[in-house]
């Protein structure tokens, strides 16, 4: 079925799903996280018919055009990469938004602005990726202009916003993905963000760092999601920067928070909640330097602690990792965060960051 899809052989395809084993499949994920519609998306359809004949014909069987894969994609979302405009407007036709992003908040639109200005676009030449970048660009100004829609959105933020209001976290955490669903809103994605912030910051207080310390980190991953997506919408948006930090400090990422912070001066110079958490990063001695996961050290120190092939170990007062010594400079920068080692700064200072900041209004 995948292989009759892909090659756009219509008469095939249309034969196997008469079979139910068959149409039970059309919405699996495999093991790379893609559905058929995805897969058709990346090697698209040149013959406009017969792409719209494949997608109405999966569509006919159960197969959901705004299926996300593992990475929040939508099959038209991975058309954007390639510029199958032939496939796009089949997707639309049945039902495709355009209004969407991935799960690191880069919107679609953005994705195929961003092909149109690269000197060597993937997949397609200049004119196929301009000529999808029009067709998306009338799409989404059409659904962005249904008012239906449109008042969906904001009376369900509304909503959500008094029941943040109430405290009640995982009910604005549901009206808020309802509004989003209607239409994105970098308001909607900060608000949500905060939300995660202050669930983290109620653990805290509940049970105590420790105890709580993995759920946090889960919490503060999703702010820190939430508010990448407002951040990419509204470059502007003062709070989507600070919520932005504030989640990769609940990651225990400081350096990321740091970079986050000074893109959010960047776009506003003059916020003062940037202001103080810039200068309490600054005071905690947390460099602009990030680790990377994929460096020679990192592969080195992740071998040594799983065979544990070292003698001496410092722990990391940011992170909370073991980091193993092999050689001179492994002492002074920790491996998995880039912060400095053995510099005064002791993990109860770190918490106190932690604690003291995650929940507090920008």
């Amino acid at each position: 079925m995948f292989d009759a899809a892909v090659k756009g052989n219509v008469s095939l395809l249309r034969s196997l799903l008469q079979q139910h084993d068959q149409r039970r499949h059309v919405n699996r994920l495999d093991n790379d996280g893609f559905g058929i519609l995805h897969s058709v998306a990346v090697r698209g359809i040149k013959d406009e018919q017969v792409a719209a004949d494949v997608v109405e014909v999966l569509v006919s069987a159960g197969a959901d055009v705004n299926l996300r894969n593992k990475v929040q994609e939508t099959p038209l979302m991975i058309t954007a990469h390639y510029g199958h405009h032939e496939l796009a407007a089949a997707l639309l036709k049945a039902g495709a938004k355009v209004d969407v992003c991935d799960w690191t908040g880069k919107m679609l639109v953005s994705v195929a602005k961003g092909k149109c200005s690269s000197k060597r676009p993937l997949g397609r030449d200049d004119a196929d990726h301009q000529k999808y970048l029009e067709l998306i660009e009338l799409a989404l100004e059409k659904e962005r202009s249904d008012t239906k829609n449109k008042r969906r959105a904001e009376n369900t933020r509304v909503k959500g916003n008094t029941a943040f209001g109430k405290q009640d976290y995982d009910k604005a955490i549901e009206l808020y993905t309802q509004s989003l669903d209607a239409m994105l809103d970098y308001r909607t994605f900060g608000n949500r963000a905060q939300c995660h912030l202050e669930k983290g910051k109620a653990l805290i207080r509940m049970c105590g760092y420790y105890t709580v310390e993995r759920q946090v980190y889960a919490l503060s991953e999703a702010a820190m999601l939430d508010a990448s997506k407002a951040t990419e919408q509204n470059p502007t948006y003062d709070k989507g920067w600070y919520r932005l930090a504030l989640g990769h400090i609940g990651m225990k990422d400081f350096p990321r928070a740091k970079q986050d912070v000074k893109s959010g001066l960047k776009h506003c110079p003059d916020n003062t909640s940037l202001q103080l958490l810039m200068s309490k990063l600054v005071e905690l001695q947390v460099g602009d330097s990030m680790a990377n996961p994929f460096s020679e050290a990192m592969e080195r120190a992740t071998h040594a602690l799983q065979s544990k092939a070292y003698t001496k170990s410092i722990d990391c007062q940011y992170c909370g990792g073991t980091v193993p010594i092999l050689n001179e400079e492994d002492s002074t920068h920790c491996v998995f965060c880039a912060c400095p080692l053995n510099n005064g700064v002791t993990r109860n200072d770190v918490i106190v960051l932690i604690y003291g900041v995650i929940g507090d209004e920008a």
